[in-house]
């Protein structure tokens, strides 16, 4: 039993550092894309790349949508791409979920995906009515957030791309609104 234990604990010390020693700097942004780009700038970056339909927006200094059929390899509802003053801040993609019982699969393929990229990180999850799992990666600057609530109205699994000084000036600009 002792061994066992001991045994346990290594492989998890093994995956811990195996995925510390893979792991790759968060991005500064998505589909090459920078935080802090203009609305004309993402624009211009989205045009160029195939498979996402023109943008579109009632406010683009606030907000720009995309409608592409996939984001990296799963199938896609909409990207959101968020401004504050004009500058690119977070980015959000809609994964299409279609049935109930492979959803948490799906959220589990993805959180494996980026935890082999970026590194191990926990799962926070809350379970009452509704499940709710939550896994996040970050550093000092910017977070890659991975959702899945089955609370909306259609399960909801979503990955934001986050850059923290400008969701910050974000948050501070709405409170000073209010």
């Amino acid at each position: 039993m002792k061994l066992k234990f001991i045994l346990a604990v290594f492989v998890f010390k093994l995956f811990v550092v195996s995925s510390i020693l893979a792991q790759e700097k968060i991005p500064n942004g998505c589909l090459g894309v920078s935080f802090g780009s203009s609305p004309t700038t993402v624009k211009e970056i989205m045009a160029k790349k195939s498979g996402y339909p023109k943008g579109y927006s009632d406010d683009e200094n606030r907000i720009l949508t995309y409608n592409p059929k996939f984001f990296a390899g799963n199938p896609c509802k909409n990207i959101y791409f968020f401004f504050t003053n004009k500058k690119m801040f977070r980015v959000v993609i809609e994964i299409t979920l279609y049935y109930d019982n492979e959803n948490y699969e799906t959220f589990m393929r993805i959180y494996k995906d980026i935890c082999e990229k970026y590194g191990y990180t926990e799962i926070y999850s809350k379970k009452d009515i509704f499940a709710y799992y939550c896994a996040i990666w970050g550093d000092e600057k910017n977070s890659i957030i991975l959702v899945y609530d089955t609370e909306a109205v259609d399960a909801g699994l979503t990955i934001h791309y986050v850059n923290k000084a400008l969701q910050n000036e974000d948050d501070q600009k709405k409170k000073s609104e209010y």
